[in-house]
């Protein structure tokens, strides 16, 4: 994936995911997002997979699972 489609969906992103914060439910739904933004903004590679690791183990079904896979195939990416 190229960078400048990296950055055009990493803006959408910014735009539209906390639009739908408000709308969602869930009891968890306020600790996964927290969790995938630490992840989001974190600059260490090595943490940043650990902390999708974590986050993939903890809320097994999630509405943020698209979001988490974009971060991780960012990871595979390198």
């Amino acid at each position: 994936m190229s960078w400048r489609l990296r950055v055009v969906f990493s803006l959408a992103m910014v735009i539209v995911l906390p639009a739908g914060i408000a709308a969602q439910t869930g009891d968890t739904y306020a600790e996964e997002y927290d969790l995938y933004e630490k992840a989001n903004q974190e600059t260490n590679v090595a943490q940043r997979a650990a902390l999708i690791i974590e986050f993939v183990q903890k809320y097994k079904k999630s509405q943020l699972d698209p979001n988490v896979a974009y971060l991780y195939s960012q990871y595979l990416d390198g």
